[in-house]
C-alpha cells in the first residue's frame, strides 16, 4: 500500500508488521526519518490530513490476497463488531478514531439477507477534496456469491449512507467530490459501469457501448479521462483502454 504523502515532497507512507501489529510508516526519503502509526492505512486524504484504515487481518481471512496474513483478527468470532470497522488516523498526531463500526454499517438500510453472516470492509477510497470516504461493505452467505454494498461517510463519521446498494459491486473510483464510477448492478440492474452520486442523483450507465466488462477504472486528476483494463482472456491477456 505504498503511497506518496500529498503535502510532503519526498515522503512516502507504507504499511509494515512490527511488534505483532500492522502499522503505518511515514518515511522521509532524504533523511531516512520514520514516523510510525498504530494502525495500517488503506487510503490517504488528498490534502494529507488523515488516513483511513480497516482490519487487514479480517480482510485476509475473508478475501485472501487483499489483507495481511499472520496476525489473528481479535474480532474473528463477531459477525459485525461494535469496536471495529472503518478507522481515521490523524497524520499529525497519529491518533486513530473509529469512524464507523461494522455493527453500525450493517444497521444502515439493513435487511434479513445480512443477518447471521460475518461482515468485513475492503477498497476504501477518499474523494478529491477529502470531504467524503467510500468503502465496500461485504459479506458472504454460505453457498451464495459474495454480497457487496458501496457506502460513504464523512471523515468525522457523520452522515453515513449507502450510495450503491446493489449486491454486486466491484471496482470504483471518485471522479470529483460527488460522482463515483463503479462496476456492478446485479441483481437490481444490469452489470455495467455506472456513474453514481454521493448526493443521491439518479445513477446513469457509463460508456455501455464501449465498456462491456469489469476492470480497474481510474480517473485522471482533472476527471476528463479514464484508464481501465479487462480481466484476462483465455490467453491470459488483458486489454488496456
Amino acid at each position: 500500500m505504498l503511497q506518496w504523502l500529498p503535502n510532503r515532497p519526498d515522503t512516502v507512507l507504507y504499511n509494515d508488521r512490527r511488534k505483532d501489529g500492522f502499522v503505518g510508516v511515514v518515511h522521509e526519503l532524504r533523511t531516512g526519518h520514520e514516523t510510525e502509526y498504530e494502525r495500517a492505512i488503506y487510503a490517504l486524504d488528498p490534502l494529507g490530513r488523515y488516513g483511513i484504515g480497516l482490519n487487514f487481518s479480517r480482510l485476509a481471512t475473508h478475501r485472501a490476497g487483499y489483507g495481511y496474513e499472520g496476525l489473528r483478527d481479535p474480532h474473528a468470532h463477531e459477525p459485525a463488531p461494535d469496536a471495529d470497522g472503518l478507522w481515521r488516523i490523524d497524520l499529525d498526531s497519529g491518533a486513530a478514531t473509529l469512524l464507523l463500526s461494522l455493527s453500525a454499517i450493517v444497521a444502515i438500510d439493513t435487511d434479513d439477507a445480512m443477518q447471521g453472516h460475518t461482515h468485513w470492509l475492503n477498497h476504501a477510497q477518499i474523494n478529491t477534496d477529502g470531504s467524503r470516504v467510500a468503502v465496500l461493505h461485504r459479506w458472504a452467505p454460505p453457498g451464495s456469491p459474495r454480497q457487496t454494498r458501496l457506502l460513504t461517510v464523512g471523515p468525522d463519521g457523520s452522515d453515513p449512507r449507502i450510495v450503491w446498494g446493489a449486491r454486486h459491486v466491484s471496482h470504483y473510483d471518485w471522479r470529483n467530490t460527488d460522482e463515483i464510477l463503479v462496476w456492478g448492478g446485479a441483481p437490481a440492474r444490469q452489470n455495467a459501469f455506472w456513474c453514481v452520486s454521493d448526493s443521491g442523483n439518479e445513477p446513469q450507465t457509463f460508456a455501455a457501448n464501449v465498456l462491456h466488462e469489469d476492470g480497474h477504472c481510474s480517473y485522471s486528476p482533472n476527471g476528463d479521462w479514464i484508464v481501465t483494463d479487462t480481466y484476462p482472456n483465455n490467453d491470459r491477456l488483458r486489454k488496456l483502454m
